[in-house]
């Protein structure tokens, strides 16, 4: 009488795994884009908890300067309703 082995069960679907790790390779996939979309992103965020959030700024990005939230540089009103202006001051150059 031939017994099998004991299978592990996958965390993502609760069924018996035929792999070795324990985990379906398309359950994997499934639980790194899951965690991927946890990941923090300003747009996701509520705007409470978005002062908190410390992102790097990219070329293409600005920080609001009444909520400090990282926003796309051509975005011309924050969600707390504030406006930029249409062009940055010019500085004066030393010619």
């Amino acid at each position: 009488m031939y017994i099998r082995p004991e299978r592990a069960e996958c965390p993502v679907c609760g069924q018996s795994s035929y792999s070795s790790g324990g985990i379906h390779p398309q359950c994997a996939v499934k639980q790194t884009e899951a965690e991927e979309k946890l990941k923090i992103d300003p747009a996701r965020v509520p705007a409470s908890k978005q002062k908190a959030v410390k992102v790097a700024i990219g070329s293409w990005q600005k920080t609001c300067p009444k909520c400090k939230v990282v926003l796309h540089i051509r975005k011309k009103k924050c969600s707390c309703n504030y406006i930029f202006p249409d062009r940055m001051p010019a500085t004066k150059s030393d010619d």
